[in-house]
């Protein structure tokens, strides 16, 4: 057996280096292309079965990668984004200024502890 992971193309919050998490934001048009290409790359995978997250922006990636198979995308929501609370929709750079517990996510994964209003299941 062959497990293929991929992740969602790109959003606009991606552009603007903005924290998602559970924030549901659509693909960019950038994000739907690659989705694209990445289908025909994988054209001649035979595929037996597809999952995603519920969130947008995951499903339609693989519906788009799957694109002329006939696959339904099956959604879990065991594979959602980590929630990060009020620092959704953040930029990065403003989570080192205001010192967000969230930070440490990206400088210290092994210690992390989700902020108010976050999830990490």
């Amino acid at each position: 057996m062959k497990l293929y992971l991929l992740r969602h193309g790109r959003t606009l919050w991606n552009e603007e280096g903005r924290l998602q998490g559970r924030t549901d934001v659509p693909l960019s048009d950038e994000g739907r292309c690659s989705a694209l290409a990445a289908g025909a790359a994988l054209e001649s995978v035979p595929f037996d079965a597809a999952f995603s997250s519920p969130l947008q922006r995951a499903r339609e990636t693989a519906e788009l990668i799957l694109r002329g198979k006939n696959i339904a995308v099956q959604t879990d929501v065991r594979l959602m984004e980590l929630g990060f609370g009020a620092a959704e929709g953040m930029r990065l750079c403003d989570l080192a200024e205001e010192k967000q517990p969230t930070r440490s996510l990206f400088s210290d994964p092994e210690h992390y502890v989700p902020p108010a209003g976050g999830r990490d299941l």
